[in-house]
């Protein structure tokens, strides 16, 4: 399959789900490794895959439905305190992101939003 006919079949993507059989015969003729998957949001880092490589996009893992796509989830009972901050379900993400540095555990959950 030529090039164009390659960027077409990708660009007719209008449904990462509904047409994963597209992207996966697009990948197959780029000669891409990938794993079959259900998962939405993996789907869409395979088509954003195969566009890098035909030169739609710039860069896929830029691109990816995993970065910073997520709600932090205070997960205590009740609000601690952390370098003059209140840590709690109220709490900044800018101050949360600092916090989980130093306390990974425990105190948030990463919930991946759902609007895709």
């Amino acid at each position: 399959m030529d090039r164009q006919t390659l960027i077409d079949k990708i660009n007719s993507v209008e449904d990462a789900s509904r047409d994963r059989n597209i992207i996966y015969s697009v990948l197959d003729e780029l000669n891409i490794q990938y794993k079959r998957t259900n998962c939405k949001r993996c789907l869409v880092d395979l088509l954003n895959i195969a566009k890098e490589e035909l030169g739609l996009i710039g860069n896929a893992a830029e691109e990816s439905s995993f970065n910073e796509d997520f709600d932090y989830v205070y997960v205590c009972d009740r609000p601690q305190s952390w370098n003059g901050y209140i840590i709690d379900k109220n709490t900044p993400t800018d101050i949360v992101k600092e916090f989980v540095k130093s306390h990974p555990k425990g105190y948030y959950i990463k919930q991946y939003k759902l609007d895709l």
